[in-house]
């Protein structure tokens, strides 16, 4: 050849179907060992530096924010993930799209001009079916010229069990995915993608070193790796949902996690009643006599760490959910509101007549909102604590 250049031919066949190709069965003598991949750790780095998007342009003389900037790390895609329901995914999102509609860009938006700032698109079935979530990102589609950030939340639901990882690659990696009548979708840099995804035990498999060269795995079992629905997921930046329990662990041996208590809701009246009638009456005292004072987003009693611990304790589960947390907390929350209302827990009017009927009433409250919190069926399993 000119020059003398060597030339190469590389096949590369996904380990899934190498059997059913005639190509790489003919190929077969030549066949080589996989070159080392780089460390989870270098691989996760290398596409969150990708992802990274923070420098705003102007258009009209309207500074034009990308939507990433709300993020913690100016990322444009993000995973928020938690191993079971009720964790507060949801509500990392709600905080986000909140950001985000403070933008200076997406303020001067004319109303009716963009339908949504943080669509929701639900990804749903044992399959993904990427033509109909296409389809549904394109009825989202704003001319090129309106400068809008928007978030969309792509939820996916655990009974997904194919297709995920292809078609987050071809959003994330290649920017653009198309619908069975050939109209593409393509990923602007001022937008911002959050997967919301409840994992199974398979992820934390998946998540560790040895899961990515997996030189030490079976042929099977590197099949299984490669063909998980988290195969791709596993290398996105992501935030893990903590428990309330495993939240209160960590603010007690001042370590960061990924989530902490929410001190918008600690702040909150319905927090605010039940930490402090709890407090109370885990200290044994009068209830008759107390009375509850709020003033709203302003005034708050105690530590957050006190909070969460004496809330876990009398919910009535060992490790509890948030949501199942909060219904402790909402439905406990509203009974002990209609007993301050109530003539019969007036000290003032029957206090001589049914002296201690309040704290009594209180106690029963307790008991019954444990219930109504969840502590009983499937997450009696779990465990209780002991009032």
């Amino acid at each position: 050849m000119p020059g003398e250049i060597e030339y190469h031919l590389v096949v590369i066949c996904s380990i899934e179907n190498e059997e059913k190709s005639n190509m790489v069965a003919s190929l077969d003598q030549f066949r080589r060992q996989f070159p080392p991949l780089a460390s989870m750790r270098g691989i996760q780095n290398y596409l969150k530096e990708q992802l990274i998007v923070s420098d705003a342009k102007i258009v009209a003389d309207i500074q034009w924010a990308p939507a990433a900037i709300v993020d913690r790390e100016n990322l444009s895609v993000r995973v928020v993930q938690s191993s079971r329901a009720g964790m507060g995914k949801s509500l990392i999102v709600k905080h986000l799209a909140e950001r985000l509609a403070r933008l200076p860009n997406n303020k001067k938006l004319r109303e009716g001009l963009v339908l949504s700032l943080c669509p929701t698109i639900p990804v749903h079935g044992i399959s993904v079916d990427g033509d109909r979530v296409t389809r549904t990102l394109l009825s989202h589609a704003v001319k090129r010229d309106i400068p809008v950030s928007r978030i969309f939340h792509l939820d996916v639901s655990q009974s997904v069990v194919k297709g995920l990882d292809s078609f987050l690659f071809k959003l994330v990696i290649l920017r653009a995915v198309k619908d069975h009548s050939g109209n593409v979708w393509r990923r602007k840099p001022t937008d911002m993608y959050v997967v919301e995804i409840t994992t199974d035990k398979s992820f934390g498999t998946l998540t560790t070193e040895d899961a990515v060269s997996n030189a030490n795995y079976s042929q099977n079992t590197r099949k299984q790796l490669a063909t998980s629905k988290y195969s791709f997921v596993k290398f996105l930046p992501r935030t893990r949902c903590l428990t309330p329990r495993e939240t209160l662990n960590n603010i007690q041996r001042k370590k960061k996690g990924d989530t902490g208590f929410d001190m918008e809701k600690f702040r909150s009246e319905e927090y605010q009643r039940t930490f402090q009638y709890l407090t109370h009456f885990a200290e044994g005292s009068n209830l008759d006599q107390f009375s509850f004072r709020y003033v709203p987003s302003y005034f708050s009693v105690g530590d957050p760490v006190d909070a969460l611990t004496i809330i876990i304790k009398y919910c009535g589960i060992r490790d509890p959910s948030w949501a199942e947390l909060y219904h402790f907390v909402n439905f406990l929350n509203i009974q002990l509101r209609d007993c301050e209302e109530s003539v019969f827990c007036n000290s003032e009017l029957v206090g001589d007549l049914l002296q201690g009927f309040r704290t009594f009433a209180v106690r029963f409250m307790i008991q019954m909102s444990r219930l109504a919190g969840g502590a009983t069926g499937n997450a009696c399993a779990r465990g209780r604590e002991k009032t």
